[in-house]
């Protein structure tokens, strides 16, 4: 799969999170975090570093809205049963997962 210039969003910032991140940004996608988590639950440092290579976060809660992504990355602590991939499925966004992408 080519993912150069791709709007990928990758639920969850994990470990498969972060691994996803990095494999992506040497493909030369456009990254995004979203994670229901809140902010000061990471290390200010790694989203730093992260954020000055063009990755955007959102924490706290999913969007309603996910038509600006052209796929969406599910970690494996997101079940592909719950209702944030149902919500982006429905939107006819790509959903895949760090285990099918490696």
């Amino acid at each position: 799969m080519d993912f150069k210039n791709k709007k990928v969003a990758i639920l969850g910032f994990g470990i498969e999170g972060e691994s996803s991140i990095n494999f992506l940004l040497k493909k030369k996608a456009k990254a995004s975090v979203i994670d229901v988590r809140g902010r000061e639950q990471f290390e200010k440092e790694k989203i730093a570093e992260f954020e000055k290579k063009g990755v955007d976060f959102k924490f706290d809660a999913y969007p309603d809205d996910f038509s600006k992504f052209d796929l969406i990355v599910r970690s494996p602590g997101i079940s592909p049963l719950s209702k944030v991939i149902e919500k982006v499925k429905k939107q006819g966004i790509e959903v895949t997962s760090p285990t099918k992408i490696f």
